[in-house]
């Protein structure tokens, strides 16, 4: 097809309606060199329609569609870059997608799609500062794109997918609230979006996906309560949040995500049941989750992170169980969880923090024996040997004199 295109562009280069033809079809080229991994081919293509668009414009710069399919070539070209792990070239993309469509809301502020351009690229601006770790500048981005995209749902607010999307970005600005300690606003905004998930539900009450969207806001809920210190109100949220796994793994039993899912509602609830005091549903809703973590992992052994969170799992009965006074199995779940990190450790050696976790799971470990010296030995012997290798993070470093302290060995090292 774009071979075609090719041949008719270069037959008239002043016919746009060709060259934009032309530039359509080096975007869908690019978008599936992208989905086969080709990224350098990717980027190619998507350059080139960039290019070519650019040349639209400058022909017919008061054209405001021709604007808007250049704004989608530039977006296009950031995306591709951050998948390259080019940062710098990624993050001048999509600010120069974003300048470019901010003119257009300015331009003609009653096309709606426009409008929504804008907040994908306040995104995506946003996403590149907190790739860096700059929490502060994104905030306020994703702030401004939630109000937009409100004020669209506003004015169609039947639209399931703009709900879906203002309900993804809102949670998406719960994140970064939590990360900067405003816990308040997170709340705040956190229940908007939950408001957002029942409208998608109302409408579409038989969609399981809007039932899992509900999920997603609860969980941010709970997490801002918990970081208010309501664990109170957190033990309900959470208990709602486990409520929609449940009904998503009613309509799909054998769905692991919504497994993961169920799995993650559960892991809250017990540890804000702990912190309530009530260890006894704590230790209900952990073995809950366990009994689900493992289920996943014999669906699925390859997969690392869960059989990471099953380690979690194990750890987390562990510390029940102390608190109920079942020491034996307390020590028997938290050599399963030691075991887990072995393993991943054996299949990632080259990961530092599967080695940390390692060295946490035997620092659990050596609280429940009597003689704790061979696990503090062990996790010593495993930092020391990632500060003499240069792998240990810098943020660890102090935990070896800790570990010597413990041992009673010198804390010079």
């Amino acid at each position: 097809m774009v071979s075609i295109r090719e041949t008719l562009a270069a037959l008239d280069p002043t016919n746009m309606v060709w060259q934009r033809d032309l530039s359509v079809g080096l975007e869908l080229l690019g978008n599936t060199l992208i989905t086969l991994g080709d990224l350098d081919a990717a980027l190619a293509a998507h350059e080139r329609c960039r290019a070519l668009r650019e040349m639209i414009v400058a022909l017919d710069p008061q054209n405001l569609a021709r604007q808007r399919d250049l704004g989608i070539a530039i977006a296009n070209v950031g995306i591709v870059k951050t998948a390259l792990g080019d940062a710098e070239g990624a993050f001048a993309a999509h600010q120069e997608a974003l300048d470019l469509r901010l003119a257009m809301m300015a331009a003609d502020p009653t096309v709606l799609q426009y409008q929504r351009d804008t907040t994908y690229s306040l995104s995506l601006v946003a996403e590149t500062h907190i790739a860096n770790g700059d929490f502060q500048t994104a905030e306020p981005l994703l702030a401004e794109a939630v109000r937009i995209k409100a004020d669209i749902v506003g004015a169609t607010p039947d639209d399931l997918l703009l709900l879906t999307e203002l309900t993804n970005l809102q949670n998406r600005h719960v994140d970064i609230l939590l990360e900067l300690g405003r816990a308040d606003e997170a709340l705040a905004v956190a229940r908007q979006s939950l408001q957002t998930a029942d409208r998608m539900l109302e409408l579409a009450p038989d969609v399981a996906q809007y039932t899992q969207s509900r999920l997603v806001s609860l969980n941010r809920i709970g997490d801002a309560e918990v970081a208010l210190g309501d664990h109170q109100a957190a033990v309900a949220t959470f208990q709602d949040m486990a409520r929609m796994g449940d009904l998503l793994l009613e309509v799909d039993p054998y769905s692991q995500p919504w497994a993961s899912d169920l799995a993650i509602a559960l892991e809250r609830l017990g540890n804000a049941q702990a912190a309530t005091g009530d260890f006894a549903g704590a230790l209900k809703s952990h073995q809950n989750c366990l009994a689900l973590r493992d289920w996943l992992v014999q669906q699925d052994p390859s997969n690392a992170d869960w059989y990471g969170n099953l380690s979690i799992s194990y750890e987390r009965v562990s510390a029940m169980l102390v608190e109920t006074g079942d020491m034996q199995a307390a020590l028997d779940h938290q050599d399963m969880s030691v075991t887990i990190r072995r393993d991943l450790v054996a299949a990632f050696p080259d990961n530092p923090y599967h080695r940390i976790d390692l060295v946490r799971a035997l620092d659990l470990k050596a609280t429940l024996l009597q003689d704790p010296t061979s696990a503090n030995q062990e996790a010593l012997s495993i930092l020391e040997e990632m500060y003499a290798q240069g792998t240990l993070p810098p943020e660890y470093v102090e935990w070896i004199p800790a570990f010597r302290k413990v041992l009673g060995l010198p804390t010079e090292f």
